[in-house]
């Protein structure tokens, strides 16, 4: 069964918040917010999670733009890779410290 979703606008209102103190919530000036709200400029990623955080509501729950999805996947992505990334360093890291353990 699909869940419903609501548009910024909504969960906002229902946040009991206004454009403005959203805006400066998110370090953005009012009138982003409203054409975030009204669709006339595209929302990122981050800054949908940063407004979901705030309304408290889940990500899932936002009906926006197809691109988030894409946007959510490469972000997804993108965190793996530098997870991996810091788990191959801090591997090499102990292999060092292992290999100076050793020799002592």
């Amino acid at each position: 069964m699909e869940k419903f979703k609501i548009s910024l606008k909504a969960a906002r209102v229902n946040a009991n918040l206004t454009q403005e103190q959203v805006a400066k919530a998110v370090h953005r000036n009012k009138q982003t917010i409203v054409n975030w709200e009204t669709g006339i400029t595209d929302i990122t990623f981050g800054d949908v999670l940063k407004l979901c955080e705030l309304y408290g509501v889940p990500m899932e729950f936002i009906r926006g733009p197809e691109n988030l999805k894409v946007q959510a996947d490469a972000c997804a992505h993108q965190r793996a890779k530098s997870r991996n990334a810091a788990l191959c360093s801090l591997i090499g890291n102990l292999s060092g410290f292992l290999k100076k353990i050793q020799k002592t």
